[in-house]
């Protein structure tokens, strides 16, 4: 998360969603910003609206934002992000990362904890507080199953945060801090990712594609994704 004071504005920060670009692309503005911390306390790098305002009542008042992705696509891109990571990426080794061996794999991984969440949602919450303390990633794929939606509603389900489609992030993104900052930004793409495959939808059997679809069913229904153009 980022927090730029002056514009009472926090970028909250969904995996796998050019993250890395609006970060870049915020800390050049020349703006005071704060990464990750404010008021002396510290957060994770990802975290939802309810997290953010729980380790800081007082961001309440502030406007936030996100980037919203087609949920197909981001899976693909999660995917891809694992494999080209060291083995010991968080002190994680391939030997216990079994999902990685083929997208399908990585797709019934994501089932199965998705599953495991909401038999006993405890479980996510025990995996989040023990990789607060140890400072390892323990079981990567409960971040990805994380639904966007989730980021951007508080307690009650109210919607806390505006979202810009990555689809068209070149455009939203400098229009939309343009009118937060009272002046023309230009954007200037600072990370492109390497990973990227020619068309997300050739990883996709019909079967997965209905998986995914079920899991993150709130972020189709409420940005207005499919899995078709």
């Amino acid at each position: 998360m980022i927090v730029l004071p002056r514009q009472r504005l926090v970028f909250l920060h969904i995996h796998k969603n050019a993250g890395s670009s609006v970060r870049g692309f915020l800390r050049r503005l020349g703006e005071e910003t704060h990464s990750r911390e404010w008021n002396g306390r510290s957060f994770r790098g990802h975290v939802n609206w309810r997290e953010l305002i729980a380790g800081a009542p007082d961001l309440a008042g502030f406007e936030a934002f996100v980037i919203s992705r087609n949920p197909w696509s981001r899976l693909v891109s999660a995917f891809e992000w694992w494999k080209s990571k060291p083995e010991t990426r968080h002190g994680i080794t391939r030997a216990n990362v079994a999902f990685l061996s083929d997208f399908p794999a990585f797709v019934a991984a994501l089932a199965r904890t998705a599953e495991l969440a909401a038999s006993d949602p405890a479980v996510a919450r025990q995996v989040a507080k023990l990789e607060a303390e140890s400072k390892v990633r323990l079981q990567p794929e409960l971040a990805y199953y994380a639904s966007q939606w989730s980021y951007i509603i508080d307690d009650a389900g109210k919607v806390r945060a505006r979202h810009l489609p990555i689809e068209s992030l070149s455009e939203a993104l400098p229009a939309y801090l343009s009118e937060r900052l009272g002046r023309p930004v230009k954007w200037r793409e600072i990370n492109r990712n390497r990973n990227a495959k020619a068309d997300w939808r050739s990883y996709y059997s019909d079967a997965d594609a209905e998986t995914v679809g079920r899991l993150f069913a709130d972020d189709i229904r409420h940005f207005g994704y499919r899995f078709d153009p």
